[in-house]
């Protein structure tokens, strides 16, 4: 236990000593309180020269301290021990409790840290004194530094020689940015010094905090163990009363869990009495036997027909194959088929009303009547018979890709009109004339021509003075130039590498 010293001056004449070491004793048992394992005792001075007790002096201990010490009263004159005795009393309590290695450690770490921390803040007043001294300093260099400059600018402008002054003034601009350098670290330092005092704060509250849950051994008296020992007795008492004794009756409330099954050499004859194995076995045998009986839960196979008075019930619907269908499954599977009236046959004679959309390859052998609309999404055959289409044209919607298919009148039109060309670049399996407009120097060029021989065709060109030649497979009998605003050239594709072309 660590004993803690403090000093009180009293300066009120008119308080008692009573009132006094009431109020001092109240403040000990509370550091006491707050602080395990450490008692306090106060030097009290009353600091006045008349009244009663004008220069008494008196020390007031705790009551932990005075049990210790056997001491008769929490105050003790002045007069009757001296300082060096108090401290040899003090000793003999410390020896007297057992040490905490545990605190003392912590305790020492604190102290520690606590000097850390008391160090640096002590630097901190004697820096800033240095910073301001540098900071003054720097501010006297900068006067300096502005007066010469301004004397080296008259000195210039009266054409005077001013070597000298630019010498000091360079010293003065050396000194300055030494001490702004100073200045800076300095500043540093202190920044540093307050940073490390922040963390070193924290450390000491954590410390604080650690050294709080260590629960240092404590000394008991005998009226302490006396009163614990009496409330053991009468707790024991009490459990004895709550347990389960080895003979006697008694009644057990709650639940009661057994790791190992209770033995009873007796079979039960009253119904509330609890059945051992050879009872429970003995009646068991009465009962067929578990593995031929169909059971209310479980995976079983039953053989044989088994006749049902009442139709067994399923709660829910099949999911395999070889599973029992209740009504509801049977009825729902039946609502989704289509009547017989209501469904295309495969064979036989049928009118089809409404819109019906074909979407893979239907082939078509006989003759076919439709009064409806028909889409026809995948590829359909017609072996035999005629389709004939009576009051509208059929519908396409695409051009026309190899020559068996069908041309629409956008198709046909596109290939006897001009097809407008961007640039120079024509692609005969766009149309087969051609119109081109042409607004900078261009070489016209063709593609697809073994697509599409025997084509022929015109090619326009407005604004021809910006033709600047024909690529092959183009190819003049006779070469061409100078070509005018407006040219037209009539072509014919001979082979996939020749495409005959004439100026009109």
């Amino acid at each position: 236990m660590e004993v803690k010293k403090y000093d009180k001056i009293v300066l009120d004449s008119t308080r008692s000593i009573d009132d006094i070491v009431a109020d001092i004793k109240a403040e000990l048992s509370k550091q006491e309180s707050q602080n395990a394992g450490e008692s306090y005792i106060c030097y009290v001075s009353h600091a006045y020269s008349s009244g009663e007790n004008a220069g008494v002096n008196y020390i007031v201990v705790s009551d932990d301290f005075k049990r210790l010490n056997r001491l008769s009263s929490n105050v003790i004159q002045a007069n009757a021990y001296t300082k060096d005795e108090i401290n040899e009393l003090i000793a003999k309590v410390d020896a007297k409790i057992p040490v905490d290695e545990a605190k003392l450690a912590k305790q020492n770490e604190l102290k520690r840290v606590e000097a850390d921390i008391l160090d640096k803040e002590q630097s901190i007043p004697r820096k800033r004194q240095e910073l301001l001294t540098l900071s003054e300093e720097k501010r006297a260099l900068e006067v300096n530094l502005a007066t010469i400059t301004e004397l080296i600018n008259e000195k210039q402008q009266a054409g005077e020689n001013t070597d000298i002054l630019e010498v000091q003034k360079r010293q003065y601009e050396s000194d300055i940015a030494t001490k702004s350098s100073q200045i800076t670290n300095l500043e540093s330092e202190i920044n540093q010094l307050n940073s490390d005092i922040e963390v070193l704060n924290q450390t000491k509250e954590r410390l604080k905090s650690e050294e709080a849950l260590i629960q240092s051994p404590e000394l008991a008296t005998k009226v302490y163990v006396d009163e614990i020992n009496a409330n053991l007795t009468q707790n024991i008492d009490t459990k004895d009363a709550q347990n389960v004794k080895l003979t006697g009756d008694q009644t057990i409330n709650d639940i009661k869990t057994f790791s190992v099954p209770p033995v009873s050499a007796t079979n039960p004859t009253d119904t509330n009495q609890v059945a051992n194995k050879a009872y429970v076995d003995n009646i068991a045998n009465t009962k067929a036997n578990d593995n031929v009986v169909v059971k209310l839960t479980g995976d079983q196979t039953i053989n044989d027909i088994k006749t049902f008075s009442v139709p067994p019930v399923s709660a829910t619907n099949p999911t395999a194959n070889n599973q029992v269908a209740n009504k509801a499954y049977v009825d729902s599977v039946v609502n989704t088929k289509a009547n017989a009236n209501a469904t295309v046959n495969l064979t036989g004679n049928q009118t089809i009303a409404g819109n019906k959309t074909l979407s893979g390859a239907t082939t078509f052998s006989g003759a076919i009547t439709s009064t409806g609309a028909n889409t026809f999404s995948g590829n359909n055959t017609f072996n035999t018979g005629q389709v004939t289409f009576n009051n509208k044209a059929p519908i396409c919607n695409v051009a026309p890709a190899a020559d068996t298919n069908l041309v629409n009148r956008a198709y046909s039109k596109k290939r006897g009109g001009y097809v407008a060309v961007t640039g120079g670049a024509i692609n005969l399996n766009n149309g087969i004339n051609f119109s081109l407009n042409l607004t900078s120097k261009v070489n016209i060029t063709v593609t697809n021509a073994a697509s599409n021989i025997g084509q022929t065709g015109e090619i326009f060109v407005a604004k021809g003075a910006n033709i600047s030649g024909f690529s092959a497979p183009f190819n003049f009998r006779v070469a061409q130039s100078g070509f005018g605003n407006n040219e037209v050239f009539s072509y014919t594709v001979v082979s996939r590498s020749l495409v005959r072309i004439v100026r009109s």
